[in-house]
């Protein structure tokens, strides 16, 4: 449940989802130095299943510093906004394909630690 100091705390109140990092290319091995200076992606440089939106985490007001997530800080992205009765929460994202899932709340933790790159660390900076 979002306590309304964290909502008030936030820099970022018009939403509470963030793009990743990837998308804007500032995020992984292979990023330009210094993001793409105001150039962007084709879509085509993502697969369809390549998570681009993210609900962030409501526990930490400064996850809302701006609209932007980076997927390195798995913790940033991660809401646990809907529980389900197990104790494992899941996560709603947005896909370069132009759909829409909820994701587990593992789940981003195993892509996190898994092999690079994924659905979570994906695009032009990891490919």
């Amino acid at each position: 449940m979002c306590k309304s100091f964290l909502y008030v705390g936030r820099a970022e109140k018009l939403t509470s989802y963030a793009m990743s990092g990837t998308g804007g290319g500032y995020v992984g091995p292979k990023a330009p130095a210094g993001g793409l200076n105001g150039k962007t992606f084709k879509i085509s440089d993502f697969l369809p299943t390549d998570m681009l939106l993210f609900e962030s985490n409501e526990s930490e007001s400064f996850y809302f510093n701006d609209a932007a997530a980076n997927p390195e800080v798995v913790a940033e992205i991660v809401s646990r906004r809907h529980e389900l009765a197990n104790g494992n929460g899941m996560s709603a994202v947005g896909r370069a394909g132009a759909t829409a899932d909820f994701v587990k709340y593992g789940r981003f933790w195993d892509l996190s630690r898994g092999q690079k790159p994924n659905e979570l660390f994906c695009g032009p900076g990891y490919r």
